[in-house]
């Protein structure tokens, strides 16, 4: 009988450390869509005073980054996508990336285009056509 309980206590002492063991590592992930020209905040949930951090940026022309308090502050150029990271120096690991997708929108065409609002079929609603001004017109 006290074979058994010595082999329990072997068991449940090598299940123990076999749980203690450092779970997989997953950097924080956030993806953002802003328009060409404007800059964001993006909230993050690392703790920056907590190590020493560092910004890795893909491309600099299509967007730039640096960090704040709580967050990192985006500023965007031109259109297209990016990866912004943010480095644990301290670890040499990656707590967060940041997907940044830029997009461009101007355009001096607003149309009523007169389409009935669901609730109220007597009234014309409003849709608002854009032209992208970057893509040359057909001739």
């Amino acid at each position: 009988m006290k074979i058994g309980r010595f082999l329990l206590f072997v068991l449940l002492l090598v299940s123990s450390y076999s749980c203690s063991e450092e779970q997989s590592y997953e950097p924080e992930k956030k993806s953002i869509s802003i328009w060409e020209g404007d800059t964001w905040h993006v909230i993050i949930e690392t703790d920056l005073t907590e190590h020493n951090y560092k910004l890795e940026l893909e491309d600099q022309e299509i967007a730039t980054a640096i960090l704040d308090e709580t967050s990192v502050c985006i500023t965007t150029y031109k259109s297209g996508s990016t990866m912004i990271r943010l480095i644990d120096t301290d670890n040499n690991k990656i707590a967060c990336e940041i997907s940044v997708y830029v997009k461009y929108f101007k355009s001096p065409e607003i149309v009523n285009w007169g389409i009935p609002l669901k609730c109220n079929p007597d009234y014309l609603g409003v849709i608002i056509k854009a032209v992208d001004l970057r893509i040359p017109p057909q001739k």
